[in-house]
This record gives structure tokens, sequence and C-alpha cells, in this order.
């Protein structure tokens, strides 16, 4: 029953059964209904709760159920109702995402059929009929077992039988052809197996001696222990017995050639043909392991034609090696002459020395009149000359001398032929040479020294011949020149003084030039220094070919006896005009008998000509061809000069380069 109270009760509802708390506390919070809005009491538990006469109706809290049109269990999303009981048909679940089919359900077993059979939104994903992939990276139809993967349809690049062992190689596979190249070409587990195509056929090589038994063989990739590659041995018991083996006469087959004791046997005798049957043999043989007939064992028949040849013949003078000893008609001849010993081969021997031969031996002679054979001047017939000698063995000595003497007018040791005598000994005024070829000068005659005088003075054909010329290519010629202070050999020229402070050198010829006419010639450099003197041509009044003079300004030659030619390119304050001059001087004091100082630049410009020409003390320049000085020493008077070059440095400094001396008459 309802009541409507004023004041403190507005509305009451009574329940016909007790309330549970959640019931009291929902029924709090819901606040207050009128009658007509009742439902809201009605629960699903099998009561009219709101006492309109319909059990569990318009309940909010009435579950939602699916209908599951294929009886799977799970129904759709799109026909559902509301009930607080499972109507016939309907399920709670939603999930089917094809009520249509039965075996398509949430959490069903996935298929290979292109369908979503267990509804996750994938299809054939995890299928239990999947099927599981080998990639297959050669192509060869096989996979790796070491790299698969499972899906209904074949992923790129595999295959569904595995077994491949190199996924590498497509030559590699289970119906690989297995060869011998140390690889498992057919994947069973084994390499180069004895069934390999291709493999070689080994055989039994018993006796160890590298040849094989053609009855016991076997294929093998690698050489099995014990086999070998050749089946060519004929006897595998024993190592002696092979194709290398050496042959030998021992009824034995020893080389495997089908033949034995065969006449290339190592050991089989040579046998010679002994043609006239003397028991001798010539030089036509034959190797055998037994005799042939008409062979012997020895070859000593040197003339296998006649029974009259042998080692058992006798040797007799006829031209023939009768007893077969290399030699023929040897002094054991039966027929020998007497020959007489001739030691100093004039023709004659000596009794006292025989020998016994069919001709006449080296060394001997027919006669035995020889009176000393020890010289082959005296014999019999000899021409007797006069010393005490009797060279033609007739018993007397010195009768009629013939000694050839030559008339020596000049007193020189040397005659001529134009005047000659004979004798046993010379007379006054005559000598034994004949090689003068100026009678009438002593200073003219062989070993004479050659001077510039238009004259042979040393009778060797020619006149005024060059003193000496070098470029220096081999270094300097010690015997010709005198290399002295600081000039040395450089690079196949001579450097009298080189590029550093206070140098000193001179290069003199070792032998005086007499007082006559004379040249000196050569080419000369001054370079790679900070600008010095420069170098000088000197004709010293002395025969000491060590002389070094001053220092600096006086180009080496400076206080020595004698003249110079100087060639300077720098200004030596006192006496130098200026630097680039050419100036003939004393030796002793630097003064100037001549100067030219219209000279072009010498210092680091190359390589320069230089002719120096002397005519008893007059003095003509060439320097690069054009003529410098031209002029003459006074009061000259030397008889003979001592000459060469010099050179020197003193704070100021140049390399002093000379090549192609030659010294000559003019």
């Amino acid at each position: 029953a309802e009541r409507y109270l004023s004041g403190l009760i507005d509305h009451v509802t009574l329940y016909r059964t007790p309330l549970s708390v959640s019931e009291l506390t929902t029924l709090r919070t819901s606040g207050v209904r009128t009658p007509t809005t009742g439902a809201n009491f009605e629960a699903c538990d099998g009561y009219d709760n709101d006492c309109n006469g319909t059990v569990d109706d318009g309940v909010t809290t009435a579950a939602t159920w699916h209908l599951d049109a294929d009886g799977d269990g799970y129904g759709g999303s799109t026909v559902t109702t509301t009930s607080c009981s499972q109507p016939a048909g309907y399920v709670l679940n939603s999930g089917d995402c094809s009520d249509v089919d039965a075996g398509i359900y949430p959490n069903a077993d996935e298929y290979c059929d292109s369908r979503d059979n267990d509804c996750d939104g994938t299809i054939d994903e995890a299928a239990v009929d999947s099927r599981t992939w080998y990639t297959d990276a050669d192509g060869d139809g096989y996979g790796d077992p070491a790299s698969s993967s499972t899906s209904c349809s074949a992923p790129s690049g595999t295959v569904t039988v595995a077994g491949d062992c190199d996924d590498a190689d497509a030559s590699i596979s289970p119906i690989g052809i297995e060869v011998c190249d140390r690889q498992d070409n057919n994947c069973d587990g084994s390499v180069d197996e004895a069934t390999a195509v291709g493999a070689p056929t080994w055989y039994r090589d018993a006796d160890t001696d590298g040849y094989g038994n053609a009855a016991t063989s076997q294929p093998s990739c690698t050489q099995p222990a014990g086999y070998v590659s050749s089946s060519t041995d004929c006897n595998d018991a024993t190592s002696n017995i092979h194709p290398l083996a050496t042959e030998y006469c021992n009824s034995v087959d020893d080389d495997c050639d089908g033949q034995i004791d065969e006449s290339s046997a190592a050991n089989a005798p040579t046998w010679y043909l002994d043609a006239d049957g003397d028991g001798y043999g010539g030089s036509a043989s034959t190797p055998s392991c037994s005799q042939p007939t008409g062979y012997v064992s020895n070859s000593r028949d040197c003339n296998d034609s006649t029974t009259a040849v042998s080692p058992a013949a006798t040797e007799s003078c006829n031209g023939i090696d009768d007893d077969c000893d290399g030699t023929i008609d040897e002094s054991s001849a039966s027929n020998t002459t007497t020959w007489y010993r001739d030691a100093d081969a004039d023709g004659y021997g000596s009794a006292g020395s025989t020998t016994q031969a069919c001709t006449q031996p080296a060394g001997y002679a027919a006669t035995a009149t020889d009176c000393n054979d020890s010289s082959a001047s005296i014999r019999p017939g000899a021409s007797e000359v006069c010393d005490g000698v009797d060279y033609d063995c007739d018993g007397q000595t010195d009768e009629g001398g013939t000694t050839v003497w030559y008339r020596d007018a000049d007193g020189d040791g040397y005659g001529t032929t134009t005047s000659t005598t004979t004798g046993c000994s010379a007379p006054s005024g005559y000598v034994a040479s004949s090689t003068d070829c100026n009678d009438a000068s002593s200073s003219a005659r062989p070993g004479a020294r050659e001077v510039c005088d238009s004259l042979d003075n040393d009778c060797d054909g020619s006149t005024d011949e060059l003193y000496f010329s070098t470029n220096f290519a081999g270094g300097i010629d010690t015997s010709i020149l005198s290399a002295n202070g600081n000039a040395a050999a450089s690079n196949g020229s001579v450097n009298l003084a080189r590029a550093a402070a206070n140098q000193r050198g001179s290069l003199l010829y070792r032998s005086t030039i007499p007082d006559d006419s004379f040249y000196i010639s050569f080419d000369m450099a001054q370079q790679s220094g900070s600008g010095a003197d420069g170098l000088a041509v000197v004709f010293l009044n002395s025969s000491d070919y060590t002389s070094l003079g001053g220092g600096g300004g006086s180009q080496g030659y400076g206080g020595l006896s004698g003249w110079a030619v100087e060639f300077d390119s720098y200004q030596n304050a006192g006496y130098d005009a200026d630097e680039n001059h050419v100036a003939l001087t004393v030796a002793s004091n630097l003064s100037n008998i001549s100067y030219n100082s219209n000279i072009s630049e010498m210092e680091n410009t190359g390589w320069h000509s230089v002719d120096v020409y002397f005519d008893q003390g007059a003095v003509q320049v060439y320097y690069d061809g054009s003529r410098v000085i031209n002029s003459s020493i006074p009061n000259y008077n030397a008889s003979s000069l001592t000459i060469g070059l010099s050179a020197a440095t003193g704070a100021s400094t140049n390399d002093h380069l000379i090549d192609n001396l030659e010294v000559g008459c003019y």
C-alpha cells in the first residue's frame, strides 16, 4: 500500500520481502520515484518486484544476448536481445565474425583456407595445416634446414624440401653428383667417397716401390695408404722390380717390360766383333748378357781385317801399328835405325846420346859430328866468328872473323850503316850499333831528348813532336806532371785551387824545356765561389817542379824566379787596374810587362780556351781565339824553363779548373 504524508514523509514504498544491504543502498541513491516509475525496482530475480503482474520485465540490468545462428557458441554482433535469462539460440559472446559457419569463431584453429577462422582479423596466420618452407638461396630446389619459416603459401626463394648442405652452391644438393673436390656434393654426410664421379683408381703397392698391382685396386678421391696410381708393377712382392728398375743380367724381368736380360741390362758385358778370327775384337760391339757368336770380350785389335795385326803381333818398321799398342814403328821394332841427340837443333847430333827408332825422332839427327850440342851456332859448316870458339867444328878457332862494326863519327856511341868494317874486335871510331840518324851531331841519337829545333833528336823518325797532351780523364799522370799544394784531379779536370779560403796549387811539367820555341794550350774555368783571383801560366827559371808561390793576389806564383801570364778576375790594389785582365808579369815582384784589360767577364761564364806561344822570351797569348798579349820579356837570358800553371785564393774564393792541357813545339 502507498500513502502520501505531509511533512516528514513524502513517499513510502512497501516491499513484500526484506531488501538486502546493496538493494537498500541502490534504493537510497536512486532518488524518490513515483509509483508510475517503479520499474527501476524490478530485478532479474524471478520475482515481480514492481508488482505490475510481470516478472523480470523492463529490467535495465538484464544481459544482452547475441544470436548464434551457426551454433558454434559465439554470437554475431548484428542480432541481439536483452533478457534476464538466455533465450534459445542466443549466447553472451558476440565475437563470431561469420555466424553462418560453425567452423569460424574466436580462438578456433586457423586453417589455410583463405578465411579468418579464429576471427582475429588476419587470414591464414599460424594455420594448423600451414607448411614449413626452407630458404633455397642457390635455387637448386633444396632448402637450407637451418633457415625455415611456416606459412600457407611459399615465401619468395623458398622450397618445401630441406636437405641442402651448402645453400650457396647450386651444384651441391641431395641430388648433386659427388665428385672429388673435398665437398659433400650430394649432402649425404660424406665427402669425396669412393663412388664419386671421376674418383681415380688406386693400385695396391705391397712392396712400396711406387708401382701397384693391377689385380688389386680401389677407387678413391685421395690416395689410400699403400696404394699408388700406377698399375704397371709386374712383381709387387719385391721393390727391386718395377718399370723404372734397372735391368740386370739375372734371368728376371727387372723393369717389367716383358723381356728378360735384354741387351740394355746395366751389367750386360760388351762383346766385340772379331771379324778376322784372331781372338781380338775391333771397335764394332754389342752388349749382351751372353756371348754372341763371332764376338769376343776384348776390343784390342786395331785392324780387324787381317790376322797379321793384333796385340800379339811383332812390331816392325813398316808404317803400321803391328802390335796395336797405339804407337807405330816404336823403338822396340825389329829393324830400327840409330839416331843421335841434337839438343841445339842445328842438324848435327852428339855421339854420346843415341836412340833407336824407325824414323828420325824429334831432337835427333842422323849424324854424330856436332862438337858442341848446346849451341846451334856451333856445328860443321857454321861461320867462324872472333870469340875464341870453334864454330865450324874443324878443330880451329877465330879463323876469318866476320863481325860488322859501324862508323861513329860524332862519338855518341851510335854508328851509321853508311860506313862499316869487319873484324874480330872494333876498330877505333867504330861501334856495334848502327842506329844513329845523324852521325854529325852527338845530340842526335836514340834516346836523346827531343827539342824544338826542327831536328829528329831522338832518331824516332819524327821532328819537334808534342811534349805531352792530357784531358785528365784518368786523373793526373804523375810521371809527366807534378800536382803541388791543393791542386787535385776533379771530375775529369784539375782544380788548381778550390773554392775555399787560402788555397794554393800548381801543376808543373816534371822536365825542363830548353830555350827554344814551344806552346802551352788548355781550357780554363773560374766558378762556384765569391769572386777570387784567377790562375796563371808560369815560366820558372828553375828546375824545381814542386814550386809554390804566394797566395791570393799572386795566383800562386808570387815570389818565384821567372815570369807568368795571369788570367785574373779580381782587382788587387796597387798592381791591377781593374778586375778582368790578362797580364805578362815578373813572378818575383808581380810587376807587369804587358797588361790588357779589354777582357770579358771570366768568372762564372763557363769554359774559355787559352793558347800561349813562347819563343826565346817573346810571348803571345790568345784568349778564346783572340790575341790579348803580344810582348817580350826584357833582358831574357834563361837557358831552360820549368813550365806549368798555378792558382790561389785569399779571403775570396773560386774553383780554378783546367782541362785539355797540351804542350808542344812552336
